[in-house]
């Protein structure tokens, strides 16, 4: 007991987080410093691990998550792709999509070169690290590194897609395929969007399911769509939003995500549940915001607080 006691007082978390950070090099320059320990920030505390207690076995995931063939969504069959989309968000908040139209060349290329920036020299890397969240381009390890119980081993570059970006601010080894990567997945946003709009009938990794974590089994080349809060939201509940994580590599090899968040570049508007969707029997579940009050909720809170949705709430 005196030595656990002793090893508390000894340990600097402040410290070693403002170290990791000033590094600016994120967990692959942990990797390439040679640790042979996980950093004692990135472990999580007993009382913010999940409680295993008394929870049933979780249902078989072919019954869970859709995937959903976009082919032929400009024919007859979109009707049948409309009520394919409204069912699986308002019942989960996430599903695949094949045949989206975005080659598997591009996807490729897109994850090559995301892999690429991130295998460059630490010095190279370093030259974009920044916790500013106002940069168009940035690189970053956990945005709420200063906040969370406990860190996440993943390292990030967000590129903020908008009328004023300057691509050359985009690292030259991945600028083309992000480019070409953009272009396309704008699309098919722009697309799922229309269909989820039909869907209400108004004009104009992991998933938590109850109290289980869900493995989503790759589809190849298919897209997973994750509904969101701010769709939620604006739909009044007629579509869901659902936690997720990505679970680190048991290999070596790492594992990489490309995400796209689809946001209105409209930031003082107001935004809240679509009027179409408010009734007598179903009234408005949540208060009108800007989506800048929206968004800077989102990047202060902590990783671990899952009520960010609860802020808006009437």
């Amino acid at each position: 007991m005196e030595y656990e006691r002793r090893e508390e007082e000894e340990y600097d978390r402040a410290k070693e987080l403002k170290q990791f950070d000033d590094s600016k090099t994120g967990v692959k320059g942990l990797i390439e410093s040679g640790i042979t320990s996980i950093p004692r920030f990135f472990i999580h505390p007993p009382e913010s691990l999940p409680s295993t207690a008394n929870i049933a076995a979780p249902p078989p995931v072919s019954n869970i998550i859709s995937t959903i063939d976009l082919s032929g969504f400009e024919s007859d069959r979109r009707s049948i792709i409309v009520d394919q989309i409204h069912d699986a968000s308002s019942k989960l908040g996430l599903f695949q999509v094949i045949n989206h139209g975005i080659p598997s060349e591009t996807i490729d290329r897109t994850i090559a070169g995301i892999k690429a920036f991130n295998e460059q020299p630490p010095e190279i890397r370093m030259r974009h690290y920044s916790r500013d969240i106002g940069r168009s381009v940035s690189y970053s390890s956990n945005f709420d590194l200063y906040r969370s119980k406990a860190a996440t081993w993943k390292d990030t570059i967000t590129v903020r897609w908008g009328p004023n970006i300057d691509i050359s601010e985009i690292p030259e080894i991945c600028r083309s395929e992000l480019v070409e990567w953009h272009r396309q997945v704008k699309q098919l946003g722009e697309m799922i969007m229309e269909m989820l709009s039909e869907g209400t009938r108004s004009e104009g990794c992991q998933i938590k399911h109850g109290e289980h974590w869900v493995d989503v089994h790759p589809v190849p080349n298919a897209i997973i769509i994750n509904i969101g809060d701010l769709l939620q939201i604006i739909s009044n509940e007629t579509y869901r939003s659902i936690e997720h994580r990505v679970l680190a590599h048991r290999l070596r090899q790492p594992r990489i995500s490309v995400a796209v968040f689809f946001n209105s570049n409209k930031k003082e508007d107001f935004y809240g549940p679509l009027p179409d969707l408010i009734s007598p029997d179903k009234p408005a579940l949540y208060r009108q915001f800007t989506l800048s009050e929206f968004l800077t909720k989102f990047f202060t809170r902590e990783r671990d607080d899952k009520s960010l949705i609860s802020n808006f709430r009437i």
